[in-house]
């Protein structure tokens, strides 16, 4: 489609239209040397235009009547066979496949560069306001480590935000999903101190309208007098037996560290151990250990200076007289779909990967390492089954599992690598 009548109309619709805030806006495979920009608006009703265009003159307009199972169409507004599908992993990361008249479908991984303004109501504030409830933490709650504040908002015309207001720190942004009507945000806790402290969450509108849908007080424990610098202990469970080698032993992530101490021993006392060594990450992986109890405890180092150690927890291999673990539940191992292995990115590096039923988030690493050993990236609660992430040049390696809530996870997938350019 080459109409310019048709491209300026659209444009207008883009940055005019009645519609949502999300995921409104400028879309690229690569931010400083596009392919192609795709133009993304939504609209009540749930319809979306997108706007495909490889430069001034060539350009081709989509419209689907229903995007929130995904953007679908099978010809342009001109009436053309060309097809495209959009997968949206969240709001601000997608994977676009296109197919032209006589060309074979060519996949894109792509970011939200430009988010779009509001609607143009002007914030008269006249609508109806928005709604939402906010489903954790409970009022009264005691939190430690990092903990993944959640719920839903919606609205009849659009959300435009939700924001997280801790204590009397400056409110900040939940990542939204407009498909779900989800929000969810990382909060690490060892940002206040140990006590009560509140949890405000405000929806806003695209109209200029906002609702505060909950306001409670917590109660944070994260180690006494030290200042939020204990480590959390978080897997496998105090006491675990019949543990099965290889598996994970994790901590919370502690802020400000550079790195850990992990110490396993013989003896509760720590005098005969297994191990001692510092350590990049939040978790370690036991090989070759049966029998038991083993003891083990970590420390963060803050500034170069080790700080108090966690308290300790123990655990029994195989043949250490427990019974056997319970294994992750069935189809709860995450597979990895974009970039392909090995695959040469820009940054922000777009990743996707399969969706698991009942996860509360994802445990994402992207690693200096084959082994993942050394980990640029670690977050054990991301809300989405994708990501876009800015990347230094180079060659990085990531890996997923889901996080199914209770200090239970989903296997590790295989670990695949990408170069930044």
């Amino acid at each position: 489609m080459k109409k310019a009548g048709i491209f300026v109309l659209c444009s207008l619709f883009l940055f005019l239209g009645t519609a949502w805030a999300t995921p409104d806006g400028v879309w690229k495979d690569n931010p400083s040397n596009p392919t192609y920009n795709f133009y993304v608006q939504t609209y009540q009703g749930d319809s979306m235009i997108v706007i495909v265009a490889a430069g001034v003159a060539d350009f081709w307009v989509f419209l689907d009547s229903n995007y929130k199972d995904g953007f679908t169409a099978s010809q342009d507004l001109n009436g053309d066979p060309h097809q495209i599908v959009i997968n949206f992993a969240s709001d601000d990361a997608a994977v676009a496949t296109i197919t032209f008249q006589g060309s074979s479908a060519a996949s894109y991984a792509i970011s939200r560069t430009v988010q779009a303004p509001a609607s143009s109501s002007g914030g008269s504030g006249t609508g109806n306001p928005p709604s939402g409830v906010l489903t954790a933490p409970s009022g009264g709650a005691n939190l430690s480590g990092t903990y993944l504040i959640q719920g839903t908002a919606t609205d009849d015309v659009g959300v435009q935000k939700v924001g997280i207001k801790i204590g009397s720190a400056a409110e900040v942004n939940a990542a939204y999903n407009s498909a779900t009507n989800q929000f969810t945000y990382s909060w690490d806790t060892t940002s206040v101190a140990d006590g009560t402290t509140t949890i405000q969450v405000t929806v806003y509108d695209t109209e200029g309208l906002n609702t505060v849908i909950a306001a409670i007080t917590v109660t944070v424990s994260n180690g006494g007098g030290s200042g939020g610098t204990t480590v959390n202990l978080v897997y496998p469970p105090d006491g675990s037996t019949g543990l099965v080698a290889p598996f994970d032993l994790e901590w919370d992530p502690v802020s400000g560290a550079s790195s850990y101490r992990i110490q396993i021993s013989n003896d509760a006392l720590f005098t005969s151990l297994v191990d001692d060594r510092f350590w990049a990450s939040t978790f370690f992986t036991v090989t070759g250990l049966t029998g038991g109890p083993f003891y083990w405890r970590v420390s963060a180092i803050i500034g170069g200076v080790q700080q108090s150690w966690s308290s300790e927890w123990d655990f029994s291999g195989t043949g250490g007289g427990g019974g056997p673990v319970v294994p992750p539940p069935s189809g709860t191992t995450v597979t990895l779909l974009t970039p392909a292995n090995g695959a040469n990115v820009f940054s922000p590096v777009s990743m996707t990967w399969t969706a698991v039923s009942g996860a509360i988030g994802y445990h994402l690493q992207i690693c200096y390492d084959s082994s993942c050993s050394i980990t640029t990236y670690d977050d054990t609660a991301w809300p989405y089954s994708g990501a876009a992430l800015p990347a230094s040049p180079g060659t990085r390696w990531w890996r997923v599992r889901a996080n199914l809530g209770g200090g239970v996870y989903g296997a590790w997938t295989s670990i695949w690598s990408f170069v930044v350019n």
